[in-house]
């Protein structure tokens, strides 16, 4: 039996590349793919996907590209997020009527991002893409471990809005001085991921409103990812150890009162295994509940990257 191309179709599943044996080598297909769209490193360039010719193999991107343009586009995907989640807080008020109305002067974060997820480099859109196909938490752990640049971008697109949370936690401290600097920064975090997740279920929304439960959901989600920060900071401070969102809001780190080796540990653990991973996996719980799909839907690969990008945060806080 000849070997399959990469792009051809046999009842139903299209030959993604590899050993034609193996079922992961294999996908569901679906749709036709766009030109432009990358596959196991070949790019469609249209006409027929069963086709060998269909396809081709780009010339690998320059050292410069991947090491400057590629996080400006995640820092710029990141930076989107920061006025989907005031939109999304007018969300929760309104009941999606001020993104709705938005939507209609041509706001509309979704599909920014996705268009800046063409301009990277096809190297890490389709590292990116093996990660986000992978399934399952040790299965997306090893994936994320063996293409680290999906880690390292995930961080870099998280910081926009860990700023704005730590600029809400800022105006707290102004106000009300003698609220514990964690408090403040949890307050902020959680009011960042209240907004965001609002605005993304009204994105998915037929009809782009809320009803009262989806905002209630998004409200609560938001409430319990800054209860789980507080929790974190909390930890973090009776160790020791610094606290990324705390630092950001207050400036505050806590004394050195470990050694180095132990603070970076520490850190990692605390931001991603206390605070990231159940973070992440609650607001994929909440947009599932609110979208009507199954509740655990992407949570457990949620989670992992949680851990994996605030383990790395959080060391590199302890670091710095």
């Amino acid at each position: 039996m000849a070997v399959p191309r990469i792009g051809e179709i046999i009842d139903g599943y299209r030959f993604r590349g590899g050993d034609p044996a193996d079922e992961n080598s294999w996908e569901k297909f679906d749709d036709v793919p766009k030109a432009g769209d990358i596959l196991d490193g070949y790019v469609f360039k249209g006409g027929d996907p069963g086709v060998e010719a269909s396809w081709e193999k780009p010339q690998s991107s320059g050292i410069l590209r991947r090491a400057v343009a590629d996080p400006a586009i995640s820092l710029l995907k990141g930076a989107v997020g920061v006025p989907e989640a005031v939109v999304g807080g007018l969300d929760i008020i309104s009941g999606g009527r001020a993104g709705k109305e938005l939507e209609e002067v041509g706001f509309r974060p979704k599909e920014a991002k996705a268009t800046l997820d063409t301009l990277l480099t096809p190297e890490q859109q389709e590292v990116s893409r093996r990660v986000q196909e992978t399934k399952g938490f040790f299965p997306t752990i090893g994936a994320a471990v063996q293409n680290p640049s999906t880690i390292v971008h995930s961080a870099i697109e998280s910081l926009p809005s860990m700023g704005a949370g730590g600029v809400i936690g800022r105006g707290l401290l102004a106000v009300a001085p003698r609220v514990a600097p964690f408090a403040a920064a949890a307050v902020g975090e959680g009011a960042v991921s209240a907004g965001q997740s609002a605005e993304q279920i009204r994105q998915a929304t037929d009809g782009g409103l809320l009803t009262p439960g989806q905002s209630a959901l998004a409200a609560g989600s938001g409430a319990l990812t800054g209860l789980i920060g507080a929790g974190s900071g909390a930890l973090a401070k009776k160790l020791g150890i610094a606290d990324i969102d705390t630092w950001i809001a207050s400036g505050a780190t806590q004394a050195a009162r470990k050694q180095m080796a132990l603070r970076v540990i520490g850190g990692a653990v605390s931001e991603g295994l206390v605070e990231e991973m159940p973070q992440s996996m609650q607001e994929q719980v909440a947009q599932n509940v609110a979208l009507g799909k199954p509740w655990n839907e992407g949570v457990p690969e949620a989670g992992a990257m949680g851990a994996l990008v605030g383990g790395v945060m959080g060391a590199g806080a302890n670091l710095l």
